[in-house]
């Protein structure tokens, strides 16, 4: 079921009438990806580094300390950004698909998102120095799960927040609250 979704999006790519300039606009964009991509890298190495040499701190404590920070520019970057999961569902509606599985694909696209992977290349980086530096394998990858939590959680909240301004306020109103505490 997957694999002919993923062969039907395949095929609508290809066979689009505006190829030729959404060619352009991936290539325009998976070159500012790789940039971003190379940025993340050396900071999260960089980062360990420079918290504990130039501020004296424990640098897992300093990033957990403004996670709170990054996770509300990442909302903010994402809701810019990130586009809403989109299906052409009429011809497939014929078909013998359930709904809900057309909808579960539509909301599996986007764990595979540019927003949910430029994480890993801070954060990957940042746990390889912290476990050459010392620090327990096993609360490593337990942080990171937990990152990966927040990244997800964030990713869906995004999905939820589009187009319902009211609910921006909401959400806007109780982060400023939290991070005002």
């Amino acid at each position: 079921m997957i694999t002919h979704f993923i062969t039907l999006q395949w095929k609508s790519f290809w066979r689009s009438a505006s190829m030729s300039s959404g060619l352009f606009m991936k290539l325009f964009m998976g070159f500012w990806a790789l940039w971003f991509i190379v940025m993340m890298g050396s900071g999260g190495v960089g980062a360990f580094f420079l918290i504990e040499e130039k501020l004296n701190l424990d640098p897992l404590v300093v990033i957990n300390e403004l996670m709170v920070y990054w996770i509300v520019m990442d909302l903010i970057f994402r809701y810019a950004l990130q586009k809403m999961p989109v299906i052409n569902i009429k011809p497939l509606l014929i078909l013998p698909f359930n709904k809900r599985k057309i909808v579960s694909f539509a909301f599996g696209k986007t764990i595979f998102s540019f927003f949910n992977i430029i994480h890993a290349f801070f954060f990957i980086p940042f746990s390889v120095v912290l476990v050459q530096q010392d620090y327990p394998i096993a609360n490593v990858l337990l942080w990171n799960i937990g990152l990966i939590a927040l990244i997800y959680s964030s990713n869906f909240l995004n999905i939820i927040l589009n187009k319902k301004d009211n609910l921006i306020f909401i959400i806007g109103g109780v982060l400023a609250l939290c991070i005002g505490l």
